[in-house]
């Protein structure tokens, strides 16, 4: 199977100033993205905070209830 990413095995301690540049080099490559993936998250996690919310006021067993489920 897969081994999941590891940022360790990447990247070693910094023993040099190009090295460190390097690092730079990728983390300012990669924030883009990982921001816009963190934005994406947070409004999914959103919306699914806001349809728990609105599951919890339903009256279990009522159609409408039923149509929210499935």
């Amino acid at each position: 199977s897969p081994t999941p990413f590891s940022p360790c095995r990447k990247y070693a301690a910094i023993s040099s100033s190009e090295q460190r540049q390097s690092y730079k080099n990728d983390f300012n490559a990669e924030y883009n993205e990982y921001r816009d993936l963190h934005a994406r998250i947070e409004r999914i996690t959103r919306r699914f905070t806001q349809l728990d919310a609105k599951l919890k006021q339903l009256l279990q067993g009522s159609e409408e209830y039923k149509v929210e489920t499935e």
